[in-house]
């Protein structure tokens, strides 16, 4: 987990750089160690869109492929449908022993199809309401933005603020409908929580307040039932949160050391 999100924060200094080919390999590169990396793919590929349309974000998306293929070539090769049945086993079973987020629900609902595939339909729709009312704002949605930049005349500059903020989003979306978080899984959003929580427009106590109590679910083991319940409740605040953004700015600061 430590090295995956190395590399995803590589990825994102890349791109908010506007070095997109790098970039996406190091994103590609970050998937090929552990694949909830994917789940700030939608907003790459919303910034791709953004930057030149159809033809630009399916090179780049040739591009992210091509390395998987070429770094899972040993394996294809050797005994690929045993590897394909490994890489994507989406009828694997968590162990309810060690959920941080779910620990109030009894096993038998925990290990339930039903609410694994509530889960996926809810994370869907909160990726498409994301993408409708605030990534694509200023277009006017999602789908007039698919619109507008599908075969641009020029190349049009992203900010790094936007590559930061959409990339992260989609990574805490993605963790608020997580089936099961293990411990290790911390950190795959906690570096990046002080921005989320400073991008977001409530008062600062109110940012500690969040961030402190995050920190403290995480260190509760093993969890109990009321820790899980106030990770569900802290989450869901943020992600409210994260629909009235209007791009917010980042700090002077850190502004000038992604430019």
């Amino acid at each position: 987990d430590g090295v995956a999100s190395l590399l995803v924060y590589a990825a994102l200094l890349l791109l908010a750089r506007g070095r997109w080919a790098p970039g996406c390999s190091a994103f590609s590169l970050a998937v090929s160690v552990k694949m909830n990396v994917l789940l700030l793919a939608p907003a790459l590929f919303v910034l791709l869109w953004q930057r030149g349309g159809a033809r630009f974000a399916a090179a780049h998306i040739v591009l992210c492929a091509a390395i998987q293929l070429t770094l899972a070539f040993p394996y294809l090769a050797t005994s690929w449908r045993s590897y394909m049945a490994g890489a994507f086993d989406l009828s694997r079973v968590f162990i309810h022993r060690w959920t941080v987020n779910f620990k109030f629900l009894p096993e038998h609902i925990f290990v339930s199809k039903r609410l694994a595939a509530a889960l996926l339909a809810g994370h869907a729709v909160a990726l498409l309401a994301l993408a409708d009312r605030a990534w694509c704002r200023d277009y006017g949605g999602f789908v007039q933005f698919l619109r507008a930049r599908a075969s641009p005349l020029r190349l049009e500059a992203v900010p790094a603020p936007r590559v930061v903020i959409l990339m992260l989003g989609a990574n805490f979306v993605g963790i608020c409908f997580a089936r099961t978080l293990h411990y290790q899984f911390y950190a795959w959003y906690f570096h990046s929580l002080p921005l989320v929580l400073w991008c977001i427009p409530i008062p600062d106590v109110a940012r500690l307040f969040l961030f402190l109590s995050v920190e403290s679910v995480w260190n509760v083991y093993p969890a109990t039932p009321r820790s899980s319940l106030t990770l569900l409740a802290v989450h869901a605040a943020m992600l409210a949160c994260l629909f009235i953004v209007r791009e917010p700015p980042l700090p002077s600061r850190l502004r000038k050391h992604l430019d």
